[in-house]
């Protein structure tokens, strides 16, 4: 049996949602012959193979009986009788079946075309289906009349049934294909140093100062919104800085677009956001890269790191910082954290700002400025939720085995919804009433509107060590698709940007490898009812309903995926 295994690996998550079912169809072959057998009874629903699939799955039920009685030396002999009388019946079908096959290769020589390929794949799935059931029937018709019956033969019969009963595979509920990558704790990088623009370095601006990027477009949503904040910097920077929500990790996953669309992203993610509202307003802008300190010279800044991050405990800060990727180092004073080094992104734009720090009233004293939005200098207010322990009746109620009793059906809801629903059910009638968000710990950003271009960066930049008119790839996430048979062939493999995925429907599926298989499934009137080893299918990647990648071809040696 050939079966498609595809990995994703990517250094962080990505939004997807997939509505649309794999369709993974097994095939026979002389290796594993019966599996056809479970395939197109499936397929095409024919009562002959189901009745052949239920004798023989009651043939293994009493083979298990016998074996647990063996040890014991109990009475065996009524279970060799009924196992003997299934095989006579399962003998009838088999024959019944052969002739069935005998019909069907009539049929097929109607195919046109698709007529060779259709019947040699028949002619090998018949061969190896009758060579399983025979040595399957010959093996039973060895069992001596008194019951006498070895361990070997048992498993021998076992070993058969094995091969010739397709174990069905189930709906995955609550695991996913990803795991977090765990990554190494990593420090700044401290082997380069360089002059950006707005220390002193190369000033003169080019046309790519100015271009759209893929991670930065300059499209009808960025256009709309730079229009708005009246093509002002001051205005743009000030409506990222105080709309945009900061998260934590490295490099840049969603890009300019999906970061205003969920008004959220880290450090590169505003980045590429703000250069393209300032590049779309027609300031020159650029990314700077370096190592920077938080809030230096300021008092306790590890305490404005504690509001930023939500986390109390600087070992956990540094743990934290660990796990999204971000290279750090901590700054010891007195024994004790004081305060962290990280590798961050930020901003340089090309703007008037010697008369009214970049409020454009006139055109005079263009200087290129160092501009970042995702450290918030005002930082964040916290509520103070309700303790979820503090009402048992939750515990031992909505919450006991809520996992079992969520992945112990198929569920239309999410397992957040799920968890909402159940808790403001258990709530409802209490006194006073609850509600699930009385729980959540949520933070409120305090805006800072200044109606100027800060004059410095609200942290203290240790190192810069590189200058970019566009984000490289190595700091743009990605994941890759694969899809290998079961020789581990590759039949499927290819790399994209998060960025490119965020919030689209990505979905692998299958189609027929050639005209000719689409021939043959067309003339069953779809595949559903195509015996599945008469077609071979390849694996396609769509992403939001376009064909973004397709399979070389199916598995080499004529089985189905």
């Amino acid at each position: 049996m050939r079966s498609i295994c595809c990995s994703v690996s990517a250094v962080y998550t990505f939004t997807s949602v997939i509505k649309r079912r794999l369709i993974i169809v097994l095939l026979f072959s002389l290796l594993s012959p019966m599996l056809l057998f479970s395939s197109f009874a499936d397929a095409s629903g024919m009562t002959l193979e189901k009745e052949l699939r239920t004798g023989l799955e009651k043939s293994r039920a009493i083979i298990e009986r016998i074996e647990g009685k063996l040890p014991a030396g109990s009475r065996i002999t009524d279970d060799i009788d009924d196992l003997k009388t299934l095989s006579e019946d399962i003998r009838i079908t088999h024959m019944l079946l052969q002739e069935r096959f005998g019909i069907r290769t009539g049929s097929l020589k109607t195919l046109g075309k698709a007529k060779a390929i259709a019947i040699e794949r028949h002619r090998v799935m018949e061969e190896g289906y009758r060579k399983a059931l025979n040595e399957y029937l010959s093996l039973i018709d060895s069992i001596p009349p008194d019951g006498t019956v070895s361990q070997t033969t048992l498993d021998i019969l076992q070993t058969l049934l094995k091969t010739i009963l397709h174990k069905k595979k189930r709906p995955i509920l609550g695991s996913l294909p990803y795991k977090h990558p765990d990554y190494p704790a990593k420090q700044p990088d401290t082997t380069l140093s360089i002059k950006p623009a707005y220390k002193g370095g190369g000033q003169t601006t080019g046309p790519e100062d100015t271009a759209g990027t893929p991670l930065a477009p300059i499209n009808n949503e960025i256009a709309a919104l730079a229009q708005t904040l009246n093509w002002n910097p001051v205005s743009i920077y000030e409506w990222v800085k105080n709309n945009i929500e900061t998260e934590w990790y490295r490099g840049c996953m969603k890009g300019a677009a999906e970061t205003l669309r969920q008004k959220s992203g880290n450090d590169c993610d505003q980045a590429a956001l703000l250069v393209a509202l300032l590049r779309a307003s027609g300031f020159p802008s650029r990314y700077v890269r370096g190592t920077i300190e938080f809030f230096a010279g300021r008092d306790a800044p590890i305490e404005k790191i504690k509001n930023l991050t939500g986390i109390e405990d600087p070992m956990k800060i540094a743990e934290f910082f660990q796990k999204a990727g971000i290279p750090y180092t901590p700054v010891i004073q007195g024994g004790k954290i004081a305060n962290f080094r990280i590798e961050h992104i930020w901003v340089e734009s090309y703007i008037p700002y010697a008369n009214y720090r970049g409020a454009i009233i006139d055109e005079h004293g263009k200087t290129w400025l160092g501009l970042d939005t995702s450290i918030k200098v005002t930082g964040y207010e916290y509520n103070s939720p309700m303790d979820i322990f503090s009402h048992p009746e939750l515990v031992s109620g909505s919450l006991a085995n809520i996992r079992d009793k969520y992945l112990s059906a198929v569920q239309t809801e999410t397992p957040l919804e799920y968890l909402r629903s159940h808790i403001n059910t258990e709530l409802e009638t209490g006194n006073p009433p609850l509600l699930y968000n009385d729980f959540l710990k949520t933070r409120t950003l305090l805006p800072e509107v200044m109606n100027i271009l800060p004059n410095s960066m609200q942290f203290d930049q240790k190192r810069i060590t590189h200058e970019y008119t566009e984000i490289p790839a190595e700091l743009i996430h990605k994941v890759r698709f694969t899809a290998r048979d079961s020789n581990n062939t590759e039949l499927l493999n290819i790399e994209l940007n998060t960025f490119e995925l965020s919030n689209k429907q990505v979905v692998i599926t299958y189609e027929p490898e050639t005209v000719e298989d689409q021939n043959i499934i067309n003339s069953y009137r779809g595949l559903d009812n195509t015996p599945a080893y008469l077609v071979r299918l390849r694996p396609v990647l769509k992403v939001n309903g376009e064909r973004t990648a397709v399979g070389k071809d199916g598995p080499a040696d004529g089985r189905r995926l």
